[in-house]
C-alpha cells in the first residue's frame, strides 16, 4: 500500500472520530485515546477495513452514521476465536455479498436506508408482520446483516444476524447470532405471535427466510452458525459480563443441522417439510396455511430481487 494512500485512509479515520454519529461514536476523550491505541495494535487490519471502505461509493460517505463500523477489528466478533484479519476479512466479504449479488437498486437503497422490506403479511387474527433485511445491525458483535421480525408497531420479535466468512477457501454464511423479542414484549405476545403464524416459531422463520434469500440469489454459499461454545459472548473479554440466554446447540440441532470439531453448526438443506400423510388429520388444516404462509413469503423475496411489487402482501390465510 503506497504511504499516500496509507494517509488517505488515516484521515478518514480522523474524520470518523471527528464527524461520526451514531452507534459506536467516537465522541469522548477515553474513546478517541482508545481508538486510536486499538487502531495502532491492529494496524494491518484496521488498514484493510479503511482501504475498503474509501474505495466503496457506498460506505464512504454513509460511514459516518454507522462508525462502529470501523472499530470491529479490535474486539471478538462474529464468533469467538477469530483474530484480526480475518474479522477484516469477514466484513469485507459481507459487504461483498450485498454488491455482488443485490440489483443495484436494492444495494443503494439497503446502503441508503439501512433497511429492505423483504415481506408483509397478515396472519390468522388479521394483525400482520413485517420481514426486513437490515444493514448497519442492531447486534454489531454477531455480523454485518440482519433479517428482522417485525410487528405492526414495529416492535421486534426475532433477530437473526449474519456475515459473510471464507472457510477453506469456501464463502460461508455465518449465523452470529439469533435473538428473541424486545424486552418490552412478555411471553405471553410471543405465544401468540407464534400462535396467529400457525405455530410457526418466529425464530425458526427467521432461518427459513434466510434460506430463501440464499436460495433466490444463488449463491451456493455453505450455511453455518455459532454454537454455545463459539458465540462471541463466550469470548475472555465478555465472560464475566454477558451471558448467552438461548441454547444455540439444541435449537440448530432441531434443525438438523450437524455440529463440527470446530464446534460451528453446519446446515446441508432448507428445512425439511413434513407431507401431509406424516401429520396428524387434525393438524393438517393450521400446517397446509402454515405452509401457505411461507411459500407466499419466499415469493415475495423472489419478487423484490426480481424487482416485481410483492402480490402477497397483507394477504390473510
Amino acid at each position: 500500500m503506497q504511504l499516500s494512500f496509507t494517509i488517505q485512509i488515516l484521515q478518514l479515520y480522523f474524520n470518523i472520530i471527528k464527524n461520526g454519529k451514531g452507534k459506536g461514536e467516537i465522541n469522548t476523550l477515553k474513546k478517541q485515546i482508545k481508538f486510536i491505541f486499538r487502531t495502532i495494535v491492529y494496524l494491518p487490519s484496521s488498514l484493510k477495513v479503511g482501504e475498503f471502505i474509501l474505495k466503496h461509493k457506498e460506505l464512504k460517505d454513509n460511514i459516518f452514521n454507522y462508525p462502529m463500523l470501523v472499530s470491529k477489528v479490535h474486539r471478538p466478533y462474529l464468533i469467538k476465536g477469530l483474530n484480526s484479519h480475518e474479522k477484516a476479512e469477514s466484513i469485507i466479504e459481507s459487504y461483498n455479498f450485498i454488491d455482488d449479488f443485490f440489483p443495484a437498486k436494492l444495494s443503494h437503497e439497503l446502503y441508503e436506508k439501512g433497511k429492505l422490506l423483504l415481506s408483509s403479511f397478515s396472519v390468522k387474527d388479521d394483525s400482520f408482520f413485517k420481514i426486513y433485511l437490515c444493514i448497519y445491525t442492531n447486534f454489531d458483535k454477531e455480523g454485518e446483516i440482519n433479517i428482522k421480525l417485525a410487528d405492526s408497531y414495529e416492535n421486534i420479535i426475532g433477530t437473526l444476524t449474519f456475515g459473510i466468512i471464507k472457510q477453506k477457501e469456501k464463502k460461508t454464511i455465518l449465523i452470529g447470532g439469533l435473538q428473541g423479542a424486545s424486552k418490552e414484549l412478555n411471553e405471553e405476545y410471543i405465544k401468540n405471535c407464534t400462535k396467529n403464524m400457525y405455530g410457526l416459531f418466529p425464530k425458526k422463520l427467521l432461518f427459513e427466510v434466510l434460506c430463501f434469500l440464499e436460495k433466490t440469489l444463488k449463491t451456493n454459499f455453505m450455511k453455518a452458525a455459532t454454537g454455545n461454545f463459539t458465540h462471541i459472548y463466550t469470548s475472555e473479554r465478555y465472560t464475566s459480563r454477558r451471558k448467552i440466554l438461548s441454547d444455540y446447540d439444541s435449537f440448530w440441532k432441531s434443525l438438523n443441522a450437524f455440529q463440527e470439531k470446530n464446534k460451528l453448526w453446519y446446515f446441508t438443506e432448507s428445512i425439511k417439510r413434513k407431507s401431509l400423510e406424516e401429520i396428524p388429520s387434525k393438524k393438517r388444516n393450521q400446517y397446509q396455511k402454515r405452509y401457505r404462509l411461507l411459500d407466499n413469503i419466499e415469493r415475495d423475496i423472489l419478487n423484490k430481487f426480481k424487482g416485481e411489487d410483492n402480490e402477497n402482501t397483507y394477504n390473510t390465510f
